[in-house]
């Protein structure tokens, strides 16, 4: 398949994140300069998923619960914002 329109890309990236988080082995193969690093590289950089690491963050919900109890064991607000 050859990816010509900015939407077969966001398709096959989503195809590629898809295989990786379900563990599937996906092959990609073309001719240099067709975009297989970027899209590899696309996938890890904005799908959590893509890899063994969590969000660069930290999960939202564990994010949320440390503000909480940090705010109640200080006495002041820490938002989960302020958590990383």
């Amino acid at each position: 398949m050859t990816i010509r329109t900015r939407s077969e890309y966001e398709n096959a990236l989503q195809a590629l994140g898809i295989c990786v988080s379900a563990r599937i082995p996906a092959l990609l193969w073309g001719n240099p300069g067709e975009g297989k690093t970027a899209a590899v590289e696309s996938a890890a950089l904005t799908d959590d998923a893509a890899h063994l690491y969590g969000p660069v963050l930290g999960l939202p919900a564990l994010r949320e619960e440390i503000a909480a109890r940090w705010s109640m064991a200080y006495g002041g607000e820490i938002r989960p914002a302020q958590v990383a």
